[in-house]
């Protein structure tokens, strides 16, 4: 059965950091391919200025072109509607029967899925893969919160090893804004793309 990652998320821009988590999850869990989903209607984004969403898949597009295994999927855009993960994997899974998935994200999403759409799905249909980050506000120990998401949810968490990039998109929008440099950032087509359209200005 093939094993495909799953990494979504605004891609607002796609960084560094994005490619180097992909990478080192499909190395350490031995993944057939990633899947680079941007999403269209991020719920969490409502009331924030995000880039159109043909933009952000074409930067997605640009990063990954030397990346054998790496592709964008427009699955969430496809679909319409806004992008609970819950409705993609469970739409996924019905699509793709023959597949594995596993779900990538990082250490903040996983003290905060209780609060997503339907987390119960989610834990049901895919392995989570998680970055192992630091995370901003106050918590338990990662290995507590994974623990007991195991024993309520019978969730699959993995913990993926990888030297921490500390840039965010976020930082990178303002730093564009500041006239800064974001060259060692973002990949140089992903840069040459956003001079271009003069975007985060």
């Amino acid at each position: 059965m093939m094993e495909i990652g799953i990494l979504g998320g605004t891609f607002d821009p796609i960084h560094n950091g994005h490619l180097q988590l992909a990478q080192h999850a499909m190395e350490q869990f031995q993944l057939d391919k990633i899947w680079l989903m941007p999403s269209p209607n991020p719920p969490h984004k409502v009331g924030k200025k995000v880039t159109d969403y043909a933009m952000r898949a074409e930067m997605v597009e640009l990063a990954i072109s030397g990346f054998l295994h790496f592709e964008r999927s427009d699955f969430e855009n496809q679909r319409g509607g806004k992008s609970y993960t819950s409705d993609t994997l469970q739409a996924l899974r019905e699509q793709y029967p023959e597949i594995q998935f596993s779900f990538i994200m990082g250490a903040d999403s996983l003290y905060e899925i209780e609060t997503w759409h339907r987390p119960e799905v989610i834990f049901s249909l895919v392995r989570i893969l998680v970055a192992m980050r630091d995370y901003q506000k106050e918590h338990r120990e990662l290995s507590v919160q994974s623990k007991y998401l195991r024993e309520k949810y019978l969730a699959d968490i993995e913990f993926i090893s990888y030297p921490r990039v500390d840039i965010s998109s976020e930082q990178i929008r303002q730093l564009c804004i500041e006239k800064g440099s974001i060259a060692s950032y973002v990949p140089a087509k992903v840069l040459e793309f956003i001079k271009q359209h003069h975007l985060y200005q």
